[in-house]
């Protein structure tokens, strides 16, 4: 069997007022053990301590943490489509603030039918919903996860997706009127 090629990614995370969850998170990507070029942190006008956090973790993160100002019209979508622009690697990564990679061999396992499949244009996991990750959301979120709250099934919504980064490019990204928490979700 060919040993993996290993392409370093760039992980884009987004998030507003992610106190309760982005420690781990960030933690969570910077443990793993396949290589990162970089994590790009969007704070998407949080008027919590996000920011603060983020920081935190950057200065003791062996993986680079730049933490970039989503804007006044900052969302989830926009995040990803300015940090697909602004990646260095050939493989980007969307990360929601809230998700919590449970081992440090995750990110290989998404990223292995990338660089293993040369037809291979975007790979998504399996979701786990643990009860104690559900317990640390905030009151929204938990409605909206309550259903997926120990059970396991495929999710691909760019909560933890890999994409070729010039194919999301081409591609346009994501709609920016169509995906924000004020319209509905869909890309």
């Amino acid at each position: 069997m060919a040993e993996l090629k290993e392409i370093p990614v760039t992980i884009i995370v987004s998030g507003r007022n992610s106190s309760s969850t982005l420690r781990s998170c960030l933690e969570s990507l910077a443990g793993q053990d396949y290589p990162i070029g970089e994590i790009l942190c969007f704070d998407n006008r949080s008027t919590d301590d996000s920011r603060e956090i983020a920081g935190e973790v950057a200065t003791s993160s062996k993986v680079p943490i730049r933490i970039i100002d989503g804007g006044e019209g900052g969302t989830l979508s926009s995040a990803y489509n300015k940090g697909a622009q602004m990646a260095t690697c050939d493989i980007i990564v969307l990360c929601h603030s809230d998700c919590m990679i449970p081992s440090s061999g995750e990110l290989r396992k998404l990223i292995t039918p990338l660089v293993s499949d040369p037809s291979a244009s975007a790979a998504y996991p399996i979701q786990l919903m643990p009860r104690e990750v559900w317990r640390k959301f905030p009151f929204w979120q938990k409605f909206l996860f309550a259903s997926a709250v120990e059970r396991v099934g495929h999710m691909r919504c760019a909560m933890f997706d890999a994409v070729w980064r010039d194919l999301y490019l081409k591609a346009g990204g994501f709609n920016e009127k169509s995906f924000t928490s004020t319209c509905g979700y869909g890309g």
